[in-house]
């Protein structure tokens, strides 16, 4: 068994709260941890549009759900990194925050307002470099290390939004306005390949250090205890959510003009609006997912990509794709431990469990529908080409065929989260403090999406590296009451 010792030092995992770690408190040892081996300069990852083949490498670790009673009982596939840099690595490289409400909804949650909107605001601008010079400068930045980008040319792009205009969906211009490799690691000790099974303590339960897969220690400081410490936490694993989308292929009247990828003429782009899912409640404050002014769902227009088990159209540059996504589920899952060793854990997410979940991706089914009924969408596109033996779907289709659809072949955009939820000590199943602080000990920080108590409607990136902001300062806080105790 391997042990090393690192002096004055902190233990991360994540490159941002690695590199700006250090950038205030660089009389630290920094140790990043990651998984994987660093692959920055794979074709995979430096093309966004080519996550979907990263399936096929070892840049990723698939794990299967258990069978899910709405899907048909399928086990889905869910995708983690397994390469430096995380899931930054290996998505699509979207960037969207998501409605202010929803940060609010956090900060009502918590009874604290330092992760409302507002207040999570500067963490937003500290982590960009917003591509429009002319935005307004109090909701972006543009000094910071991720340069964000937009107005790619795309065939479809205007037929797209001409097609959402008339089917009466509002115009919003800035989806990152509350409304909806690139940090440095030099100074910074990179541990690659390195599976993390454990975090250690000392008698008096301050984190010191990790256990690898491979039986490699780490440890931070001068403390070498080898003492299994348990601490009693019944939140972790629970409040597992998932998205789950519904991908139609759509049919175009012209293929030869080169509107879709598989075309040589085709430029590659796309156009994601988000929608609301128009849910009548008697009182919707009770019902916060449900608040009228909450995104639920998005829409993907360019290929027919990942359109789910068996439902095969030709990448000919004949066919766009939809994916409808449930933005904002209320099913609520688990991940536990199948055994000693860790790997592979038991993942539970209950998809499409609740009625709730089946209203809104029924309803954006039908909105999507609407949209490809408009006269815009008409001009371009025949109709949808649906798997073999189901209906096509229209803005008028039952709930029985949405739901058949959903259970035949729905998969997931690996948006999941809320398995270490921060919350209120009177919680009892809250896993982190306000200051994203493990209940019950000293000197761990959980900062990734397990801390998460909701989904927000975006993709994850653009929050969790705001999160990773706020956690350098509460690290940065940290390390300076600690000399301040002597400790």
């Amino acid at each position: 068994m391997n042990s090393i010792e690192l002096h004055n030092s902190v233990l991360l995992k994540g490159c941002a709260l690695a590199s700006r770690t250090y950038s205030i408190a660089p009389s630290l040892s920094i140790a990043l941890v990651e998984r994987g081996s660093n692959e920055r300069e794979h074709p995979y990852i430096t093309n966004p549009l080519a996550a979907a083949q990263l399936p096929t490498t070892e840049l990723v670790v698939d794990y299967q759900t258990e069978p899910q009673p709405q899907v048909d009982n399928r086990r889905i596939t869910n995708y983690a990194s397994r390469s430096l840099s995380g899931s930054s690595g290996v998505n699509y490289g979207a960037w969207i925050r998501g409605p202010a409400v929803d940060y609010d909804l956090w900060a009502q949650y918590m009874k604290d307002d330092r992760w409302s909107y507002r207040k999570f605001l500067p963490y937003f601008r500290r982590t960009e470099h917003y591509h429009d010079p002319d935005a307004d400068s109090h909701q972006h930045g543009f000094e910071r290390p991720i340069y964000t980008t937009s107005g790619r040319e795309y065939p479809l792009r205007e037929s797209v939004h001409q097609a959402f205009v008339e089917a009466i969906y509002i115009d919003v211009s800035d989806l990152n306005g509350g409304h909806p490799l690139a940090y440095d690691l030099s100074g910074i000790y990179v541990i690659t390949d390195a599976a993390v099974c454990r975090v250690s303590f000392s008698e008096k339960k301050v984190a010191n250090g990790i256990e690898l897969v491979d039986g490699r220690h780490f440890y931070a400081r001068h403390e070498k205890h080898k003492i299994l410490q348990l601490v009693e936490s019944p939140g972790v694993g629970k409040n597992y959510f998932d998205r789950l989308p519904l991908h139609q292929a759509w049919r175009l009247r012209h293929p030869e003009r080169g509107l879709s990828m598989g075309s040589p003429a085709f430029k590659a782009a796309h156009h994601n609006p988000q929608l609301n899912a128009h849910y009548h409640h008697k009182d919707p404050l009770d019902q916060p997912h449900l608040l009228p002014s909450r995104a639920h769902l998005a829409l993907v227009a360019y290929a027919p990509l990942g359109l789910g088990p068996g439902y095969d159209v030709p990448l000919d540059g004949s066919h766009i794709c939809s994916g409808t996504l449930l933005y904002q589920p209320t099913s609520r899952g688990r991940i536990t431990l199948s055994s000693s060793s860790l790997y592979p854990p038991v993942v539970n997410p209950n998809y499409y469990t609740t009625s709730a979940d089946r209203t809104m991706l029924r309803t954006g089914t039908c909105h999507i529908a609407a949209i490809m009924e408009t006269p815009t969408a008409c001009a371009l596109i025949a109709g949808e080409t649906p798997l073999s033996g189901y209906p096509a779907l229209t803005s008028r289709s039952s709930d029985e065929d949405i739901d058949a659809r959903v259970r035949a072949y729905s998969m997931v955009w690996h948006h999941s989260g809320g398995t270490a939820a921060i919350g209120p000590s009177t919680e009892v199943n809250a896993v982190v403090d306000a200051d994203l602080r493990v209940y019950g000990v000293r000197g761990l920080h959980v900062v990734d999406a397990s801390v998460l108590p909701m989904p927000v409607a975006a993709t994850l990136q653009a929050t969790m590296y705001a999160v990773a902001e706020v956690a350098t300062d509460l690290i940065k806080r940290s390390v300076l009451e600690e000399k301040k105790r002597g400790k």
